[in-house]
């Protein structure tokens, strides 16, 4: 089995999705309880962001897919788990 080694601009973004999961969690206590996609989703559109924009910063479209295939099968909570072994 391969072991993926992710660059340090993937490992940022990472970070920044979790950061950005936890800061919409903590202002939206009281909003309806979403998927985690739609979040992911959610938050992209407000900042003006495409998939393609991730993969531009991020150099792959391959990551990207694996972002948004993680929240789909895992939700939020693999994304924090990856967040905090960073």
């Amino acid at each position: 089995m391969a072991h993926n080694i992710r660059t340090s601009e993937q490992t940022a973004l990472i970070k920044l999705v979790a950061t950005l999961i936890k800061d919409f969690d903590n202002k939206n206590t009281h909003a309806q309880q979403a998927s985690p996609l739609d979040v992911f989703l959610d938050l992209m559109e407000s900042n003006g962001m495409k998939q393609a924009d991730l993969a531009g910063k991020i150099g792959s479209s391959g990551v990207v897919s694996e972002i948004v295939n993680s929240l789909i099968q895992k939700g939020t909570q693999n994304f924090l788990e990856l967040e905090a072994a960073l």
